[in-house]
């Protein structure tokens, strides 16, 4: 019994086993169907944000305005002619403003005001002290007041459309930074030289002043900006006019968006997190377990970075899934691959920027349900244990009971019991054996009881077969003793058929003495019809000479009766032939007239549409009369505007030359019409009188029809 255990525990050791294995796999499959669906949503998101780059850079409004602040900036000195003693006054000022806002962390107010030159700081004091730039727009009356007035209310637009945090403009020669949704510390400073010149908005700036390629992008990744003290990342095009890159194009990444693509949690449970690692091995997200990490953000957050196997190895350019050890030191099931970010441009000297994509389980999530799975096991082993012990025991029993029924039966019939049976206490062979033991004592027991019927029943034959020789030989008297053997029933019958044969016999001899009595009734009778048949035989032969006579006369009056309808049948054919014809024609005749009438139906709704059409080419000459109107009008303002309106001129002239050709075609398709009208209805006059022609024409057909 114990050895029977050992299946049991086996069976339980590989269901563990084998649940384990196929529960990481699941998971597994799952990570990286994740991983790979939010690497492609990060993919698809930073081409957008290269091709809206791109767009806006090319943008013939954006090449406008990066000229007019870069003119506005180098006038603005002559424009203000603002003193020394002026420009301390407003150095003061934004002292004061810069102490409220508290500005940058880690620099003095003197300091970020000692990086300003006169330029910045009377901008500064117009656009960043003031609550909205329209309020400053309205008292900055300098040729860049009227430059920002007029960009400045589209730019933000663009940038609220899609989601950026800040759209900038910098002068390409000087990196000075000429226009800004939002206005910093930096507004009107250059990126070139300085501190600001190695952060990474510095560096794609002077990266992407060099490029003169319009479609290149550059990327500067997150990293913290200072004059915002914000995390922030960054992509630049260059702003080309003319063949030569005026400005550098700039828009500000926000970190939301790639929170909002990584920080779903679908299908990751209670411990899995999507995440996203730069090769400086620190969070380019927001993790999904900020709070248990204890900081306020896990972007670029140099406490909490992540050196694993999975970010090794997608930065060495390999993607996998296994078991390794996470960041915070816990077992998990981790998905990576490498994402690239920025293709690059070997063209224009811009490398790939390429980040680590990782999808990841505790380990103890994933494989939760073996506990349930190994309880069951437990469980199930514990059944099976109890089942092998006590199989034995009900078997045994099962096997005696059966075995005693056997015994029983036998030991009966050999004291001499031939009814003795054995009772059938299962399906099993034991039970099968018991129905054949008692199956055959039911034979033998039959063919005991067989031998002496049989001796009856042959001497109760012989007496019957004596009795039926009797009856062959005629003694219609003789009856078969019944007895109680199976050869009653044949006694019984042969004294029927003897009853019936008498009963026969008697019928017979009855029938015998009608059919003779009948038989002199008929013998009279036939006397009497010869005599009557003689006279009637001379009577046939006279009727048949009269009849011969008539028959002479039927056929003459037949063969004159033939002629005759021969001659009807011919003029028979031909009045039906010729009331065909008729016919015919009347059909024909009738088919014309609803043509006609038909034709004449589309001709006159053709004369209506032309007279419609004609309508409507009246309304395009009204038309095209007023173009000419306000094409003059617009020529006239044109003039009036001097070489502003020059372009607006030409468009004018052009405007009032198409009126002119439209007005010509438009008279040559009215005089077109009336002549399609006029034709119209010389055709509905022409199928009127054909219309009337047909009919009179059907009505002497119908009349020579009736006659």
């Amino acid at each position: 019994m114990v050895v029977a255990l050992i299946p049991v525990l086996l069976l339980g050791s590989a269901i563990l086993f084998s649940s384990k294995k196929a529960l990481t796999q699941q998971a597994s499959d799952q990570l990286e169907a994740i991983r790979q669906v939010k690497s492609q949503q990060l993919k698809t998101y930073f081409s957008n944000v290269q091709d809206q780059v791109v767009t806006f850079s090319e943008n013939p409004m954006v090449q406008e305005a990066t000229v007019g602040f870069r003119q506005a900036l180098a006038t603005l000195d002559a424009e203000t002619e603002l003193s020394e003693e002026n420009i301390g006054d407003l150095r003061e000022e934004l002292k004061s403003i810069y102490g409220q806002n508290d500005v940058v962390e880690g620099k003095s107010v003197d300091e970020l005001i000692g990086q300003l030159d006169d330029k910045a700081v009377y901008l500064q004091s117009y656009y960043y002290q003031n609550a909205t730039d329209d309020e400053a727009a309205k008292t900055d009356n300098s040729s860049y007041g009227d430059h920002h007035k007029k960009y400045h209310s589209v730019i933000p637009e663009f940038a609220n459309r899609f989601d950026y945090e800040n759209v900038l403009l910098f002068d390409a020669k000087t990196g000075r930074l000429i226009y800004a949704v939002d206005k910093n510390v930096d507004f009107i400073t250059s990126l070139t030289n300085g501190s600001s010149a190695k952060s990474s908005l510095g560096r794609i700036v002077q990266k992407t002043a060099e490029i003169k390629q319009d479609d290149a992008v550059t990327f500067g990744d997150f990293s913290t900006y200072t004059p915002s003290s914000t995390v922030a990342a960054f992509v630049a095009s260059p702003v080309i006019v003319d063949g030569v890159t005026s400005a550098v194009a700039v828009l500000q990444l926000p970190i939301d968006a790639i929170n909002t693509i990584m920080n779903d949690h679908t299908g990751l449970g209670e411990t899995g997190e999507n995440y996203v690692v730069g090769f400086d091995r620190r969070f380019r997200n927001d993790s999904r377990f900020v709070k248990t990490l204890g900081v306020d953000s896990t972007v670029l957050n140099s406490d909490v970075k992540v050196n694993t196997s999975a970010t090794k190895a997608a930065f060495d350019g390999e993607s996998g899934t296994q078991i390794i050890e996470g960041f915070q030191g816990t077992r998990v099931l981790s998905s990576w691959a490498p994402i690239t970010v920025l293709a690059g441009n070997q063209a224009s000297g811009i490398k790939p920027v390429t980040w680590a994509a990782v999808t990841e389980m505790q380990l103890s999530e994933v494989q939760s349900p073996l506990k349930t799975i190994g309880a069951n096991a437990i469980w199930f082993g514990l059944g099976g244990g109890v089942i092998v012990l006590l199989l034995p025991f009900v078997v045994a029993r099962s096997f005696l009971k059966q075995t005693n029924a056997i015994t029983n039966m036998l030991q009966n019939i050999g004291m001499g019991d031939l009814d003795a049976r054995a009772e059938v206490l299962s399906n099993d062979e034991l039970g099968r054996v018991a129905e054949a033991l008692n199956a055959m004592c039911d034979n033998t027991l039959s063919l005991i009881q067989s031998k002496d019927e049989r001796d009856r029943i042959e001497e109760a034959v012989k007496q019957l077969k004596s009795e039926v020789a009797a009856i062959a030989s005629g003694d219609l008297t003789v009856e078969a003793e019944v007895e109680d053997s199976l050869t009653g029933a044949i006694a019984d019958s042969v004294n029927d058929m003897v009853a019936q044969l008498r009963g026969i016999v008697r019928n017979v001899q009855e029938a015998t003495y009608h059919v003779s009595s009948s038989a002199n009734e008929i013998h009279s009778r036939t006397q009497e019809v010869s005599i009557d048949s003689e006279a009637q035989s001379t009577q046939i032969l006279d009727t048949s000479g009269a009849i011969e006579s008539m028959a002479n006369s039927v056929h003459s009056i037949s063969a004159n009766t033939s002629q005759s309808a021969a001659v009807a049948q011919t003029a028979r054919d031909r009045a039906a032939k010729g009331a065909t014809a008729v016919q015919d024609t009347i059909d024909g005749m009738t088919r014309i007239r609803d043509q006609v009438q038909d034709s004449s139906k589309r001709i006159k709704r053709l004369g209506e549409t032309s007279q419609e059409v004609g309508e409507i080419v009246q309304l395009i000459g009204d038309i095209a009369d007023r173009t000419s109107i306000l094409a003059l009008n617009a020529s006239i303002q044109a003039a009036m505007a001097g070489e502003a309106g020059q372009g607006f001129a030409v468009v004018a002239e052009e405007v009032e030359r198409l009126a002119e050709h439209s007005n010509d075609a438009t008279k040559q398709i009215e005089t077109l019409i009336k002549a399609i009208q006029n034709d119209t209805a010389e055709a509905i006059s022409a199928m009127e009188a054909s219309t009337k022609e047909v009919v009179e024409g059907s009505k002497l057909a119908s009349i020579c029809d009736r006659r």
